[in-house]
């Protein structure tokens, strides 16, 4: 028999519970735009363009995270590629070394005679084609042919450096590029660092999971104020339940009552009726400016968020007033005229 009480206050524990804290972060969520709606250059940026500016900044961070380290993997292999390419020349140079006795009798004046252009590769091409033409003796030839067929004939050592180089060179170029983009993206974000700077504070909510990772920093605080109003007054409903639940002989004028959750509800939709009433011009909070600028203080309106939820049934009663006040009887209107009665006939009296 006594399950389901137990299981109703758990119930009721739990979601006191997140009521709570859905109102804490709510609250901590608006006095962090406060901060970042003062520090904000209201002519270049409202508040959901700079959040915006700042998500994309905040990207970029990431990018530019990941172009470093690909810098520093691109280093590294042009660190290797440079070893490569050093050793590549080092083995053609020897080889050219070894070949180099040879090509300089094979192109002697009477023989083949010198090439026109030094390089090493340009001078095996004008050996061999002489070698093909007949030009030289067999035994220059086969001395010739054999170096060719051997595994450090000079073409495949230029091959080989040639690869080296052009690896070396492609690492070059993406390391250049790469280069380009870490410069656009700093500078990217040397222009946004002001803005970064103006969300300090809603950075460290976005960044929790723990605070809700940021679930309501999208919304504008024009938006934010109706879901404030609502979770205010929930929360001095709330409290004000409690209050009668702890001491149910407390001498506060406070009206009981065991609807809770009916309650809870109907002290935010109060708030939020309070909410319009203020934003129609009926009252001013916080500061002489209008309430629907954004810029209220947030304190002073969660406190008659509060205050409206804690009394909602007073708040209720002054809505009657006002009503009866607003959609009264005109005073003094003209009252309907009556129709004249009709006169009665009055016979002659005739003499005799």
């Amino acid at each position: 028999m006594l399950r389901w009480p137990i299981w109703l206050g758990l119930g009721r524990g739990l979601f006191s519970l997140a009521l709570a804290y859905v109102f804490i972060v709510i609250l901590m969520t608006a006095t962090a735009q406060q901060r970042v709606i003062a520090n904000l250059d209201a002519a270049r940026n409202d508040y959901s363009s700079a959040l915006a500016r700042v998500e994309q900044a905040e990207r970029v961070e990431g990018d530019l995270a990941d172009l470093r380290e690909s810098e520093r993997k691109i280093l590294d292999e042009q660190h290797r590629r440079s070893e490569d390419t050093a050793v590549a020349r080092a083995a053609e140079w020897e080889t050219w070394q070894a070949f180099a006795p040879l090509a300089v009798r094979l192109t002697e004046t009477g023989r083949c005679g010198p090439p026109a252009d030094p390089d090493h590769i340009a001078i095996w091409n004008h050996v061999q084609q002489c070698v093909r033409d007949g030009a030289q003796d067999a035994r220059l030839a086969a001395q010739f042919d054999e170096v060719a067929k051997s595994d450090r004939a000079p073409p495949a050592a230029y091959s080989n450096l040639q690869r080296a180089v052009v690896a070396e060179q492609a690492v070059e170029t993406r390391l250049t590029r790469v280069r380009a983009d870490i410069q656009q993206a700093e500078a990217s974000l040397a222009e946004t660092r002001s803005l970064q700077q103006a969300f300090g504070e809603m950075r460290a909510l976005r960044g929790s999971w723990l605070l809700g990772g940021g679930a309501f920093t999208p919304l504008p605080p024009t938006m934010m104020q109706i879901v404030m109003a609502f979770f205010a007054g929930a929360f001095g409903a709330l409290l004000i339940t409690l209050v009668l639940a702890v001491y149910p002989q407390s001498r506060l004028t406070f009206t009981g009552g065991d609807t809770y959750y009916a309650r809870i509800l109907l002290g935010g939709l109060i708030s939020v009726c309070v909410l319009i009433v203020l934003s129609g011009g009926s009252a001013i909070l916080g500061d002489s400016r209008p309430l629907d600028t954004g810029r209220m203080n947030v304190m002073t309106f969660s406190a008659v968020g509060l205050l409206a939820g804690m009394f909602s049934d007073r708040v209720a009663l002054w809505f009657s007033e006002r009503a009866n006040l607003f959609f009264a009887r005109t005073v003094g209107a003209p009252a309907a005229t009556t129709a004249p009665k009709p006169r009665r006939a009055v016979k002659a009296s005739g003499g005799r």
